[in-house]
């Protein structure tokens, strides 16, 4: 199974440009190049809104990807909401209602899709991870937001963190599985190994940090979108580059 991996849109109103990208044309130009590579799939790392989410920017986010014949699953990021986001996408939460977390079977294997909205977990989910985790053989594939621990992006590790990553730690330990975590949030390119979790953190759709500084500073308005491919319990994923789009002045 091959489908790419696109996180932290921060999608605007039309003709409002965040941090002086188009992000909208960013998102545009991920799908084309998403569909040049003959992917069928798109998995949304949350983040798809920039302040103000609301039904009708992820309408806009699902008739561009219908349009382009792709399918897609989705979580929520720190900017969304997760209620609307399900609405909007057409998603079927096992969550509470307030929250938007499930799992599916992706080409014979279980994905489990889970929401950091709060950058936590919780409890309602975590035992519900951990119910699907002691049952589920390894590897198992993940998607989440908020990488679990600090990633080495110093405003990100200190402004904007999972909020208790000794909690999944503890989780994950418990599983004692193998597990593929896919997420987003740090504005970077990462690939962590915690005990028998590989944390791959996939690019933003609006800039990069710097990685050297505390302060708010963008590195690059270059922007990325992961593939990700599986056969056989072997994992091969890559990240892809492209230009931004700034917006207009």
């Amino acid at each position: 199974m091959a489908f790419a991996h696109v996180t932290d849109l921060h999608l605007a109103a039309e003709n409002e440009y965040p941090d002086g990208a188009d992000v909208r044309a960013n998102f545009l130009k991920v799908l084309d190049a998403v569909r040049a590579e003959d992917l069928t799939h798109v998995v949304l790392g949350g983040d798809l809104a920039w302040r103000e989410p609301d039904e009708a920017l992820y309408g806009w986010v699902r008739k561009n990807l219908t349009d382009r014949g792709l399918s897609w699953d989705a979580i929520p990021g720190n900017h969304d909401d997760p209620v609307l986001l399900a609405r909007g996408l057409d998603l079927t939460a096992e969550g509470d209602g307030e929250r938007l977390w499930y799992q599916k079977d992706c080409d014979g294997r279980t994905c489990l899709f889970l929401d950091s909205w709060p950058a936590v977990l919780g409890g309602e989910q975590e035992d519900w991870i951990r119910d699907r985790l002691d049952r589920l053989p390894s590897p198992v594939p993940v998607f989440l937001h908020h990488p679990p621990y600090p990633a080495g992006v110093p405003h990100m590790d200190r402004h904007w963190p999972y909020v208790d990553p000794e909690g999944f730690r503890r989780l994950a330990a418990e599983a004692g599985k193998t597990i593929w975590l896919f997420c987003g949030h740090y504005h970077v390119e990462r690939v962590q190994v915690v005990d028998g979790v590989t944390i791959f953190i996939t690019p933003s759709l609006i800039f990069q940090f710097d990685d050297t500084v505390e302060s708010f500073l963008i590195g690059t308005r270059d922007i990325a979108w992961r593939r990700i491919e599986w056969d056989n319990g072997v994992l091969t994923t890559s990240v892809r580059w492209l230009p931004g789009v700034a917006g207009r002045a």
